[in-house]
């Protein structure tokens, strides 16, 4: 699915700022900025032309790299695009396993189903894997615990958010 106007726009930004983009078009900053895009493809295999066509996880690669490059999103703080997950989260994963009264096993289980069978231990999850394990198991917990509900739910989503 293509990125909307405004991925598009702060993808666009960012490039320019990290100098991945010239922010004059002549023929040469164009050849390059194709250059860059057609590392990336498509569904079909195809080059990447245009950045609309990006995926998200493409999109995020690439404003990862223009944080690396010195570019900081002025509305947000840093992010953690594909990097290792904190302690916090790790933490999160294990005190939900056990209000959902899970074993070890089950809660590899979970992971990897989560992961698609790459990874088993919460601490080898990336954080976006990690946010996607702990709203499953939030889901889980509501859904074996029906009373949850009021200041028993936002307190659960409090102690589980976690800012990387």
């Amino acid at each position: 699915m293509p990125l909307n106007y405004k991925k598009v726009q702060l993808l666009q930004i960012a490039m320019k700022a990290a100098g991945l983009r010239k922010p004059e078009r002549t023929e040469a900053s164009e050849a390059q900025y194709l250059f860059y895009l057609a590392q990336f493809k498509d569904s079909k295999g195809s080059p990447i032309t245009s950045s609309k066509y990006l995926s998200n996880a493409q999109m995020d690669t690439i404003l990862e790299t223009c944080e690396e490059l010195g570019w900081r999103n002025p509305n947000k703080s840093r992010r953690n695009y594909h990097g290792e997950i904190s302690q916090a989260m790790i933490d999160g994963i294990n005190a939900l396993a056990g209000d959902l009264g899970w074993q070890p096993h089950q809660l590899s289980g979970m992971v990897r189903r989560m992961t698609r069978q790459t990874q088993s231990d919460p601490s080898e999850l990336t954080v976006a894997e990690g946010r996607k394990v702990i709203e499953a198991m939030k889901a889980m917990l509501k859904r074996h615990n029906p009373d949850i509900t009021g200041n028993n739910l936002t307190d659960i989503q409090q102690k589980f958010e976690f800012n990387s």
